[in-house]
């Protein structure tokens, strides 16, 4: 599950939308009415199984799923359901078409959907007893909402302000609460990572909001936190903590305005010959464009310094732009350097 980790954001992942659909793949969306007639021919097409190999039009899926197919639910070795993350996939990916379908018919449409691949099976019940449990804990979601009114919190990001740690934790706290009621020991299959990787996250929110600190002691408390992470979060991380090294590095290189040469020099032993030569090769390009702008300044110094009207003047440095700049989009760079030049 890739994603940044913003941590100024986190008050706004967790108490509001956003946090919902974090935890359960699908915002739970208002249903929309729709004719009974309608959810009558989706049940009617329920009571017959479906072939995998058929096309989900001819499934009677709805539009918000048409193109697609569930994924597999897994099972274990001895053909019971597996309680692991990829059986939630399944039951998101049919929540993904809530919005289209009334309850009884989203029922319906999952029923279909299990029967599909495990009709006559130990694991078709099992199927259908964990979407009735999920959807008591997506019913519970949307009553903790209500009620706790926690999601009417906006951050606006123009304007950073303190996010109540204590407000966040009691969140999660909730929602594992509901989670463990519900879904019983389906509740880590389908949330537990997710949910150490919220705690990790609310947990260095407030070592980075404790004044008590130094910033050298929050970092170390920080790392101490990220090896208490799941394996793939962990690596996911450290992934997007390499880029943004080597973006900085390749960013100071070229701040020291060096030789091509000398930026490639200071780079081969962070990111390798090839790339440092790529990023050299960058900064010879720039040199390039940087002195053909300079020699059409010159000339366009002069047009501006004649005693030709606005219009004709405009015009003159119009063709020696055009003339000067012949490559795609050089043009339109050189006018974009212009205006900041007399801004």
């Amino acid at each position: 599950m890739a994603r940044p980790v913003l941590f100024a954001c986190l008050g706004a992942a967790l108490l509001g939308a956003a946090g919902l659909s974090a935890w359960h793949g699908q915002r739970v969306d208002a249903v929309a009415a729709r004719a009974p007639a309608v959810a009558a021919s989706v049940r009617n097409a329920s009571s017959s199984s479906v072939d995998e190999g058929i096309a989900p039009a001819q499934r009677g899926l709805p539009q918000s799923l048409a193109g697609s197919n569930a994924p597999r639910l897994p099972l274990d070795e001895h053909g019971h359901l597996a309680k692991v993350r990829a059986a939630r996939e399944f039951f998101d990916y049919c929540l993904s078409a809530q919005s289209d379908l009334e309850p009884e018919v989203l029922d319906a449409l999952v029923e279909r959907e299990i029967a599909a691949q495990l009709d006559d099976t130990p694991a078709q019940p099992e199927a259908l007893d964990v979407w009735n449990h999920y959807r008591r804990y997506l019913k519970g979601l949307e009553e903790l909402e209500k009620g706790g009114k926690p999601s009417d919190a906006k951050l606006d990001s123009s304007q950073p302000r303190e996010i109540d740690v204590q407000q966040v934790t009691s969140v999660l706290a909730q929602r594992e609460m509901l989670a463990t009621r519900e879904l019983g020991d389906w509740a880590d299959a389908f949330f537990g990572d997710e949910l150490a990787v919220q705690r990790v996250d609310a947990a260095r929110l407030a070592i980075a909001q404790d004044t008590s600190l130094s910033a050298q002691q929050k970092t170390g408390h920080m790392e101490a936190l990220d090896q208490g992470l799941p394996a793939g979060e962990r690596a996911e991380r450290a992934e997007a903590k390499r880029k943004q090294e080597v973006i900085d590095e390749v960013a100071r290189a070229q701040s020291t305005n060096g030789s091509p040469e000398q930026v490639r020099d200071a780079l081969t032993q962070t990111l390798g010959a090839d790339a440092a030569e790529r990023v050299a090769q960058v900064r010879r390009d720039d040199l390039a464009w940087q002195a053909k702008y300079d020699a059409y300044a010159a000339q366009r110094a002069q047009i501006d310094a004649s005693a030709l009207t606005p219009q004709a003047r405009e015009q003159s440095i119009q063709q020696l732009r055009d003339r000067v700049f012949t490559e795609p989009g050089e043009a339109a760079r050189a006018a974009s350097f212009d205006r900041a030049r007399t801004d």
